[in-house]
Protein backbone atom coordinates (compact mmCIF):
# COMPACT_ATOMS: atom_id res chain seq x y z
CA UNK A 1 0.00 0.00 0.00
CA UNK A 2 1.25 3.38 -0.88
CA UNK A 3 2.14 6.32 1.55
CA UNK A 4 -1.10 7.85 0.31
CA UNK A 5 -3.35 5.15 0.26
CA UNK A 6 -2.10 4.57 4.15
CA UNK A 7 -2.44 8.34 5.26
CA UNK A 8 -6.15 7.95 4.14
CA UNK A 9 -6.98 4.93 5.84
CA UNK A 10 -5.10 6.72 8.83
CA UNK A 11 -6.81 9.56 8.57
CA UNK A 12 -10.47 7.74 7.61
CA UNK A 13 -9.72 5.98 10.48
CA UNK A 14 -9.09 8.95 13.21
CA UNK A 15 -12.68 10.77 11.73
CA UNK A 16 -14.94 7.37 12.25
CA UNK A 17 -13.18 7.15 16.11
CA UNK A 18 -13.91 10.45 16.79
CA UNK A 19 -17.61 10.60 15.18
CA UNK A 20 -17.90 7.64 17.85
CA UNK A 21 -17.02 9.71 20.71
CA UNK A 22 -18.80 12.41 19.80
CA UNK A 23 -22.08 10.23 19.35
CA UNK A 24 -21.51 8.50 23.29
CA UNK A 25 -20.84 11.88 24.70
CA UNK A 26 -23.76 13.09 23.22
CA UNK A 27 -26.31 9.61 24.72
CA UNK A 28 -24.63 10.21 27.57
CA UNK A 29 -25.63 13.79 28.32
CA UNK A 30 -29.03 13.11 27.09
CA UNK A 31 -29.27 9.81 29.93
CA UNK A 32 -27.70 12.29 32.47
CA UNK A 33 -30.47 15.22 31.89
CA UNK A 34 -32.85 12.30 32.28
CA UNK A 35 -33.70 11.91 36.12
CA UNK A 36 -36.80 10.56 37.26
CA UNK A 37 -38.71 11.24 40.90
CA UNK A 38 -40.73 8.59 42.47
CA UNK A 39 -43.95 9.85 44.85
CA UNK A 40 -46.22 8.28 46.56
CA UNK A 41 -49.95 7.95 46.69
CA UNK A 42 -52.37 6.85 49.54
CA UNK A 43 -54.75 5.42 46.09
CA UNK A 44 -57.73 4.54 47.58
CA UNK A 45 -56.97 5.16 51.40
CA UNK A 46 -56.05 8.04 53.12
CA UNK A 47 -53.12 9.44 55.50
CA UNK A 48 -49.66 10.99 54.51
CA UNK A 49 -48.09 8.83 51.84
CA UNK A 50 -44.44 8.35 52.22
CA UNK A 51 -41.55 10.78 50.49
CA UNK A 52 -38.33 10.35 48.38
CA UNK A 53 -36.36 13.14 47.45
CA UNK A 54 -33.45 11.11 45.20
CA UNK A 55 -33.36 11.52 41.40
CA UNK A 56 -33.38 7.84 39.75
CA UNK A 57 -32.43 7.38 36.07
CA UNK A 58 -33.79 4.74 34.46
CA UNK A 59 -33.01 1.37 35.01
CA UNK A 60 -31.66 2.95 38.58
CA UNK A 61 -33.79 0.56 41.66
CA UNK A 62 -35.83 2.09 43.97
CA UNK A 63 -36.38 0.52 47.65
CA UNK A 64 -40.00 1.47 47.90
CA UNK A 65 -40.79 2.50 51.22
CA UNK A 66 -43.37 1.11 53.75
CA UNK A 67 -46.87 2.04 54.20
CA UNK A 68 -46.70 3.16 57.59
CA UNK A 69 -48.53 6.42 58.24
CA UNK A 70 -51.39 5.71 56.12
CA UNK A 71 -54.90 4.09 56.50
CA UNK A 72 -56.80 2.08 54.64
CA UNK A 73 -60.17 2.24 52.61
CA UNK A 74 -63.17 0.78 54.47
CA UNK A 75 -63.23 -2.93 53.71
CA UNK A 76 -59.87 -3.41 52.46
CA UNK A 77 -57.99 -3.13 55.41
CA UNK A 78 -54.46 -4.70 54.47
CA UNK A 79 -51.84 -2.73 52.66
CA UNK A 80 -50.18 -5.03 50.20
CA UNK A 81 -47.82 -2.71 48.32
CA UNK A 82 -48.01 -0.18 45.66
CA UNK A 83 -48.24 -0.30 41.72
CA UNK A 84 -47.32 2.15 38.99
CA UNK A 85 -51.10 2.73 37.98
CA UNK A 86 -53.51 3.70 40.46
CA UNK A 87 -55.83 0.43 39.43
CA UNK A 88 -53.30 -2.22 40.22
CA UNK A 89 -53.02 -2.71 36.27
CA UNK A 90 -49.10 -1.62 36.23
CA UNK A 91 -45.90 -2.85 38.01
CA UNK A 92 -46.22 -3.93 41.49
CA UNK A 93 -44.08 -3.47 43.88
CA UNK A 94 -44.24 -4.92 47.38
CA UNK A 95 -43.17 -2.79 50.32
CA UNK A 96 -39.88 -2.87 51.06
CA UNK A 97 -39.15 -4.50 47.62
CA UNK A 98 -37.56 -3.39 44.92
CA UNK A 99 -39.03 -1.19 41.72
CA UNK A 100 -36.88 -0.52 38.23
CA UNK A 101 -37.17 2.54 37.06
CA UNK A 102 -39.12 2.28 33.91
CA UNK A 103 -39.26 5.48 31.53
CA UNK A 104 -42.47 4.84 30.19
CA UNK A 105 -43.96 4.62 34.40
CA UNK A 106 -43.17 8.47 33.99
CA UNK A 107 -45.54 11.16 33.27
CA UNK A 108 -44.45 14.28 31.36
CA UNK A 109 -42.27 15.78 34.36
CA UNK A 110 -40.27 12.66 34.78
CA UNK A 111 -41.90 11.93 37.62
CA UNK A 112 -43.66 8.33 38.56
CA UNK A 113 -46.27 7.85 41.00
CA UNK A 114 -46.36 4.37 43.35
CA UNK A 115 -50.23 3.91 44.38
CA UNK A 116 -50.52 2.13 47.76
CA UNK A 117 -52.35 -1.46 46.79
CA UNK A 118 -55.25 -2.12 49.21
CA UNK A 119 -56.82 -5.70 50.08
CA UNK A 120 -58.62 -8.11 52.16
Amino acid sequence: MGKTKLRIVIVALLVAVALITVGCEKATDAEEAKKFTITYSAGTGTGTPPTDDTEYIAGGEVTAKAGTGLTAPSGMPNFTGWNTKADGTGTSVSASGTYTVVAADADSDNVITLYAQWGS
